[in-house]
C-alpha cells in the first residue's frame, strides 16, 4: 500500500521558482492521495474484509504470518498454539501466544503493518506462512512454528484461513478467507489411534534370572535414529543429554517409545488431557481383542507430556 494519508497540500507559493518539482507538487500530492484511497478500496474489497491499517508489529512478523494481539508489548507478533501444564492439577491451558486474530497482509516497515482481523483477501503468495505449494482447502495454526499455518488439525485447533486458491486460470494470486477461530480446546474432543512399533531401538539382549526363570531384557546398541523403545536412561530422553538428572523419565521406567521418530504420533503428542490416554496390548496369536494395558505408576506403563514408559 501507500504511504500515510497527506493531510496538507502544498501549494506553490509567491516567490518560490517556477520549476517542475515546484509547481508539480500540489498535483503529486492529490495523486498520491487517490492512490491511496484506490488501495483502500481495493483491500477493503467494498467491505469483505476487516483491517487494522498502520498496526504496531514485532519486527519478525512477515506478510502471510498468523499474528496475535500480546497486550504486554502492545503489537501484534506471530501466533503459536501453546500450553501450559499446571503442576498441581496436571491440567493445561491455552496460552495467549494461540489467541490468533488475522494475519499480516501488507508490511510498510519493520514495526508497522496492515493487518486482515477477518474477510476475503488476495495473498500473492503464503510462502511466509504455509510455504510455497498451498493446497486449497482449511488451515490451522501451527504448534511448532510461529506465525505458521497448516493443513494438519493439532490437538489444540485454532483455525486461521480458509485458502480457495486462484479466482481462475488466469490469475496466481490466492484468495484466502481470513477467520480466526480461538476455541477452548476442551470443547472439542478427538479420537486418535496409533499403533506402536512393537520392537527395541537397538539390539534386544535376553537373560534368564536364574532364581525366577524370568527372561530380562536388556536394550544395547541403542539408536535414537530408529523406531520402537529405548532404554529409559537414554540421554535422548533428557532436557540436557549430558546431565542424568534432567531425565524426563519417571521413576522406575525401563523403556521409552521414542515418539520422536514416531511422526504421525509425534504431531499430536501430548493428547490433553493426557489422562485419556488408553493402551491396548495386542498378542496376536489367533487371538480376538486385545488386553488393555493397566497405567499408572503401580501399572505396566505410564503416559505423561513427556512420553510412553514401560515400566515392566
Amino acid at each position: 500500500m501507500s504511504g500515510n494519508w497527506q493531510y496538507n497540500i502544498k501549494h506553490v507559493q509567491p516567490g518560490e521558482p517556477v520549476q517542475a518539482g515546484i509547481v508539480g507538487r500540489p498535483d503529486r500530492t492529490l495523486e498520491e492521495r487517490t492512490e491511496y484511497l484506490k488501495e483502500r478500496l481495493d483491500a477493503a474489497e467494498l467491505g469483505r474484509a476487516i483491517f487494522e491499517v498502520d498496526a504496531t508489529i514485532s519486527s519478525d512478523v512477515e506478510e502471510g504470518h498468523a499474528v496475535y494481539w500480546n497486550w504486554t508489548t502492545q503489537r501484534y507478533e506471530k501466533a503459536l498454539v501453546a500450553v501450559e501444564l499446571d503442576e498441581t492439577t496436571q491440567t493445561f491451558s491455552v496460552q495467549p501466544s494461540s489467541d490468533c486474530v488475522g494475519m499480516c497482509y501488507k508490511k510498510k516497515a519493520s514495526d508497522r503493518a496492515d493487518i486482515v482481523l477477518r474477510g476475503l483477501v488476495t495473498f500473492d503468495n503464503l510462502d511466509n506462512s504455509a510455504g510455497q505449494t498451498v493446497a486449497p482447502g482449511k488451515y490451522y495454526l501451527s504448534a511448532i512454528e510461529p506465525g505458521k499455518i497448516s493443513k494438519q488439525k493439532p490437538p489444540v485447533t485454532v483455525t486461521v484461513c480458509h485458502v480457495q486458491g486462484p479466482r481462475d486460470n488466469c490469475s496466481d494470486k490466492l484468495r484466502v478467507i481470513v477467520m480466526p477461530q480461538s476455541r477452548d480446546y476442551a470443547e472439542d474432543h478427538t479420537h486418535y489411534r496409533f499403533d506402536l512399533v512393537p520392537r527395541p531401538a537397538g539390539v534386544n539382549t535376553i537373560d534368564i534370572d536364574p532364581e525366577t526363570e524370568e527372561q530380562i531384557h536388556t536394550i544395547t546398541a541403542a539408536n535414537p535414529d530408529a523406531q520402537g523403545w529405548l532404554p529409559a536412561d537414554h540421554p535422548v530422553f533428557r532436557r540436557d543429554p549430558e546431565d542424568p538428572t534432567t531425565s524426563f523419565a519417571p521413576p522406575g521406567a525401563l523403556f521409552g517409545y521414542n515418539i520422536k521418530k514416531h511422526t504421525a504420533l509425534n504431531r499430536v503428542w501430548p493428547p490433553i488431557p493426557v489422562q485419556s490416554v488408553s493402551m491396548l496390548w495386542d498378542k496376536g496369536e489367533n487371538k480376538l481383542g486385545a488386553t488393555e494395558i493397566p497405567l499408572g505408576a503401580g501399572g505396566l506403563a505410564v503416559c505423561d507430556v513427556n512420553g510412553i514408559w514401560w515400566m515392566s
